[in-house]
């Protein structure tokens, strides 16, 4: 539902007597009086008291904008005080012209205590977009405030209310729908030092189930590769392969894919995949030997496979704040990957020399997956990164830390899912992540919401 406008048109009072009848008895009393000068043009001077009826305002006419913000109102839920808390909402334009949106802003006692993203935003007719917001309850009470939005629909101002609780301790409700993009590109960071032989065959061999869960939510796709080594002047960005794109069959992407991966194991071992994937999507390479891969109304994911941390001169937040530059909506992107959680060290198996913490971060920061590398189920962990990449959110990092794995309850469309590491859920401590797997992965538009007691931030 609309909110009221913040504009308002004043009411007309309503006349007491019609003009034209008073008109007509002056012309009588005239006539009868005698007098024949009398000028039935003659302006009437008004009645004590009364008002002239003021001139309505005039319909908009052609084609005009028209601004929704879902969900309205806006539900905060209780949140711990001076624990920040993010929520994204839309923005549509429902109108039939182009909807320009200057900015948003808050009203209210409570105002200081929201956070939204500057404008400007434009919207063509039908589109919508996704708008993160923040909300730190400095105190323990209810906290109200209006989400305004400026533009040019002809309604005026836009006001949604708000509402959210501070508390000190209690639980806390959060929820997330997901939704799949219909088009997408994919860059894969491949780590080709020696130590990955076996993940890198892991993915070969489970590629598939990567690509039927596009094939299922019907995404347009493209596909690139390259690999984390910057020393090598035939890697540094280039793609190792061909772009892979949805016009392919099947058995052709997936070809294309296991060739693109097979970059032997004599990599550089300063992996720098922050640098690649840059190298690789900006200039000379993006128009040269990686032209056609980028496409403007495309979504972006990019996943690292590595068991190191990052070795490029970026760091996380300035490398997701380039990534994101990249498209005119930051939730347009989407960093993932199959990395280390932590250190391990496994003699017979994997090990992790160190945490990929950049890597980690970056998902963070865009509300993407981390897999872990080492990983005994590379089959739901496929399943799950296409779902993740796709739009279909499987991994959910909570804005508090739970008090403890038993203070955790998690739903998928109302029904209540177990902790099971196969076919249910598990927390990471590390990352403040509740992952969903095998039978209780979300469907397209089911609603996942997580309640935990909680008394600290996460």
């Amino acid at each position: 539902m609309r909110t009221q406008p913040l504009r308002t048109s004043p009411r007309s009072p309503r006349s007491p007597r019609s003009p034209r009848l008073q008109a007509a008895g002056l012309i009588v009393a005239a006539l009868l009086a005698g007098c024949t000068d009398y000028s039935v043009s003659a302006k009437t001077e008004p009645q004590p008291g009364k008002e002239e009826e003021p001139e309505p305002e005039p319909e908009p006419e052609g084609p005009q904008p028209n601004l929704v913000i879902s969900p309205d109102p806006i539900p905060w839920g209780n949140v711990l005080h001076d624990c920040p808390k993010e929520q994204v909402v839309t923005m549509s334009n429902e109108g039939d012209a182009t909807l320009e949106v200057s900015g948003l802003r808050f009203g209210g006692d409570d105002a200081d205590v929201f956070g939204a993203p500057e404008g400007p935003w434009t919207l063509e007719p039908g589109d919508s977009i996704p708008v993160t917001l923040s909300f730190t309850p400095g105190d323990i009470r209810e906290h109200s405030a209006d989400l305004v939005a400026e533009s040019n629909d002809p309604d005026g101002e836009l006001a949604v209310p708000m509402q959210g609780e501070g508390v000190a301790a209690g639980l806390i409700e959060e929820r997330w729908v997901s939704e799949p993009v219909d088009t997408l590109d994919v860059l894969w960071v491949v780590d080709n030092s020696c130590s990955m032989s076996e993940s890198v065959d892991m993915v070969r061999t489970n590629f598939t189930l990567y690509i039927e869960q596009f094939l299922d939510l019907g995404i347009d796709y493209h596909l690139a590769t390259v690999t984390t080594d910057m020393d090598d002047p035939a890697q540094q960005g280039r793609f190792q392969g061909e772009v892979i794109t949805a016009a392919m069959s099947d058995a052709e992407a997936q070809a294309a894919f296991l060739a693109s991966v097979d970059a032997g194991a004599a990599g550089s071992a300063d992996e720098k995949g922050f640098a690649a994937s840059q190298a690789a999507l900006t200039e000379p390479l993006l128009s040269t030997t990686n032209v056609g891969f980028l496409r403007d109304d495309a979504h972006l994911a990019v996943i690292v496979l590595t068991d190191e941390n990052d070795a490029s001169s970026v760091n996380a937040s300035d490398y997701v704040r380039w990534l994101q530059s990249l498209k005119p909506d930051p939730a347009m992107v989407k960093f993932h990957g199959f990395m280390g959680l932590d250190f391990e060290l496994d003699i017979f198996g994997c090990s992790v020399d160190s945490a990929s913490t950049k890597y980690i971060d970056a998902a963070n920061m865009t509300g993407g997956y981390a897999g872990d590398i080492c990983t005994d189920d590379w089959r739901g962990s496929m399943t799950s990164m296409s779902l993740a990449s796709g739009g279909i959110q499987t991994t959910f990092t909570l804005s508090s830390r739970p008090d403890s794995l038993s203070a955790i309850n998690v739903t998928v469309d109302g029904v209540r899912v177990r902790y099971d590491p196969v076919n249910g859920w598990t927390w990471d401590e590390i990352t403040n992540t509740v992952a969903l797997h095998g039978t209780s992965l979300p469907n397209v538009g089911q609603v996942v919401i997580i309640e935990y007691e909680s008394s600290s931030c996460g």
